[in-house]
């Protein structure tokens, strides 16, 4: 399987599908901050002890309570965006590309085939 097959196996994906594997990769790689979340209170509840560091986090980063998805900018501050290719979205598609070269089980697991002979790598 080349990386060309493995980009258009990706930009094939659901944004979700696309989420949980970058989560996944980055866990992996160590690159914890860059995780995404789902926009909504569970994320604020979760990430902030009190309001007033969420409100700060809004007031600094670039939030919007319509977008699905949010991440930390380089700042820790909060950023929205919606699907994995909007505008904000801390995902990689290179580094995603590149961890499942590595990973062919986890390539196996998500089902991306070789289109010239039809096997899973």
């Amino acid at each position: 399987m080349t990386r060309e097959k493995i980009m258009k196996s990706i930009g094939v994906m659901s944004s979700d599908g696309i989420i949980a594997l970058w989560n996944e990769c980055i866990k992996e790689k160590g690159y914890s901050d860059d995780k995404v979340f789902y926009n909504g209170r569970e994320f604020f509840d979760e990430m902030f002890g009190n309001a007033y560091d969420a409100v700060l986090s809004v007031i600094y980063g670039d939030w919007r309570d319509s977008d699905e998805f949010v991440a930390f900018d380089e700042y820790g501050n909060v950023r929205s965006f919606n699907g994995w290719e909007g505008y904000g979205s801390p995902i990689d598609v290179d580094i995603l590309a590149d961890w499942l070269l590595e990973n062919h089980e986890k390539a196996k697991e998500i089902g991306i085939v070789d289109e010239d002979d039809g096997e899973e790598i």
